[in-house]
């Protein structure tokens, strides 16, 4: 018969996150838990924890392990040999939970009693401080946005504790809860004055701080994002495959974002990178967002030999070419226009149109979206989801940190932005190889022609990485064009970012 065992220092510790209702046989033992419920877990057996809740500490029970979402914390014995169970959490997080909790049962009692004013200034500071706990877990933020983003909290803390008849909190200058057992009564009797007259212009304050914050917004607002995942890509490429995309004017036949590059390898991919395969092309103004034609479009690049042909193995080939193999486009007009909302769960098969001999990328992404039904891609493509996103990129990543992470590749506008913020300081340079003119000279055949760039000095030293193809790739001392075969006038199309 299995036995309970204590449970290690890593599962001591954690949060409902599905209800639980408890079996009437009280010879189970079993414990009922609520969602958000914070647990205590003293053993474990065969997929079953006994333990108990904060909410009645003397209620010990069993529930199941798959109800339970396990968080660190840190395990000491006391006097007494028993565990003394400590969250690692931020003291704000678990203050703003513990708020939270606290308010929510006092907000639906003020939703019984009809006192719909106090009901909906709770509700807004609670939905506020669900946003900014949010943002704090995220880990994305400065240290100095980190510290006035935690000081506007405990801000809001005290003044709904207020509104509430709450007991006050002592606070110190960095907003931290003080230890009354360290103060004496005249030190806690001033610092609950203090924090009496803080609280009391409170409110002042936050329609001041509202004001400048919409006024920021507006300024932000006009700049605006397009957040891109890549779910998937099914294409039978037989090579590592460099997948460049942009944004794209079909009207007039430029791209005006930078390209997101990704590394799509014939082998298999860690399940990680294929989870993160993220991009938000910033900097888009009003005017970018009125195009009457504007496209996301994909070009596949094969990296491997010239040409695969049967009977051919015995030669010795060149490796490594950047071969053009197809695109892939998607209207986004609408979406850019704002006349569709798209969410970002929401997925787009984009399907491929694969170059047949030697057309040009250029060539062949102005066929397809001329004619995107014409052609049989017979399952071959992206899927993709994206979501329009309002403000600079500063806001973005505050206001939407579940979409855009350490990890997410960022492709700039090729220009200027129209609205640029005080203090952005911008030094790019962006190089397009067009097209070029090769003659067959004394061979029979066009030659096939590669172009490498790169950057020197009046001596003719190399420049160490100062070339970036595209966002998701790293900097390069040598950039290599996309070989045609044998072309006598190439085009190319390819921009590079000199910075």
């Amino acid at each position: 018969m299995p036995q309970w065992v204590q449970t290690n220092t890593d599962e001591k510790y954690g949060v409902v996150v599905y209800n639980f209702i408890a079996d009437q046989d009280e010879t189970k033992c079993e414990l009922s838990l609520d969602v958000g419920d914070i647990v205590y877990i003293i053993e474990e057996c065969e997929g079953w924890y006994r333990g108990y809740c904060t909410k009645n500490k003397a209620l010990k029970g069993i529930f199941p392990k798959s109800f339970i979402q396990l968080k660190e914390a840190t395990v000491e014995l006391n006097g007494n040999d028993q565990e003394q169970v400590t969250p690692k959490e931020s003291p704000v997080v678990k203050e703003v939970t513990s708020v939270l909790r606290e308010w929510g049962i006092i907000w639906r009692d003020l939703f019984i009693q009809q006192k719909m004013k106090m009901f909906e200034d709770i509700r807004q500071m609670m939905f506020e401080m669900i946003d900014k706990r949010r943002q704090i877990l995220s880990g994305t933020l400065p240290v100095d946005d980190m510290k006035e983003l935690k000081q506007f909290v405990t801000s809001k803390i005290d003044y709904g504790n207020r509104l509430l008849d709450l007991d006050l909190v002592v606070r110190d200058q960095d907003g931290g809860v003080q230890n009354p057992k360290q103060l004496s009564t005249l030190e806690i009797y001033d610092e609950h004055v203090r924090a009496t007259q803080r609280i009391r212009h409170e409110y002042q304050e936050t329609m001041g701080s509202e004001l400048h914050v919409n006024k920021k917004k507006t300024l932000a607002s006009q700049s605006s994002s397009i957040f891109v995942f890549i779910k998937n890509f099914v294409c039978n490429v037989g090579d590592d495959t460099d997948i460049l995309i942009s944004l794209y004017d079909a009207k007039l036949g430029q791209f005006f974002s930078e390209f997101y590059i990704v590394k799509w390898s014939r082998k298999v991919r860690n399940i990680d990178d294929l989870y993160n395969l993220k991009c938000l092309y910033t900097d888009l103004g009003a005017n970018d967002l009125k195009r009457e034609k504007a496209y996301l479009v994909c070009q596949i690049v094969r990296i491997g030999i010239m040409e695969t042909k049967d009977g051919d193995h015995g030669r010795k080939r060149t490796q490594g070419l950047r071969r053009p193999f197809g695109v892939a486009a998607l209207d986004i007009t609408e979406v850019m226009n704002g006349n569709t909302e798209v969410d970002e769960d929401k997925q787009f098969f984009v399907p491929f149109l694969q170059s047949s001999g030697e057309e040009f990328l250029e060539t062949l992404i102005k066929r397809y979206i001329s004619s995107p039904k014409d052609f049989n891609h017979k399952g071959q493509g992206l899927w993709i989801s994206l979501k329009m996103l309002q403000g600079d990129f500063k806001q973005v990543i505050k206001e939407y940190p579940h979409l855009v992470n350490e990890k997410t590749a960022i492709a700039r506008k090729m220009g200027f932005p129209e609205v640029i913020m005080p203090g952005k300081v911008r030094n790019d340079i962006y190089i397009t190889l067009i097209q070029g003119e090769f003659e067959k000279g004394s061979k029979k055949t066009y030659k096939n022609v590669q172009v490498t760039m790169e950057v020197c000095t009046r001596d003719g030293r190399v420049l160490e990485d100062v070339l970036y193809p595209g966002a998701g790739d790293p900097a390069t001392s040598v950039y290599k064009s996309v070989v045609y075969y044998q072309i006598k006038c190439p085009k190319w199309f390819e921009t590079v970012k000199v910075c």
